[in-house]
């Protein structure tokens, strides 16, 4: 029988603060417990004890608010898109290393000429 998502969230929210205050010993009992009950890989669920049902406190129009988090939130990876770059502005060389062309002078078949 599989858990609905209401009841894997209810079960990380009692199983946090237990997995939090538990020595290592005891942490890695309560997460076989949990990633066989829940079916959750054991990396993503130490991310999730981790983090379920702390509080934060923050300062929200003037005013001092307990929030509690629910799950941590990574960064966005900064990426360039390719087809940013075009043969005007990095010449035949991108970023101006030289040996390395440019995937736009690439896809014209500009690779086979020599660098100037």
């Amino acid at each position: 029988m599989r858990l609905t998502m209401q009841e894997k969230r209810s079960l990380t929210d009692v199983t946090g603060p237990r997995y939090r205050t538990a020595r290592k010993a005891e942490k890695t009992v309560i997460l076989n417990e949990f990633c066989k009950s829940t079916g959750y890989n054991r990396k993503y669920a130490i991310g999730l004890l981790k983090h379920a049902g702390k509080t934060q406190t923050r300062r929200l129009g003037g005013k001092t608010v307990k929030v509690k988090m629910t799950a941590r939130t990574g960064r966005k990876r900064q990426t360039v898109p390719l087809g940013r770059y075009d043969r005007a502005s990095c010449g035949s060389l991108a970023g101006g290393y030289p040996g390395f062309i440019c995937h736009n002078a690439f896809k014209k078949g500009l690779a086979g000429r020599p660098l100037v």
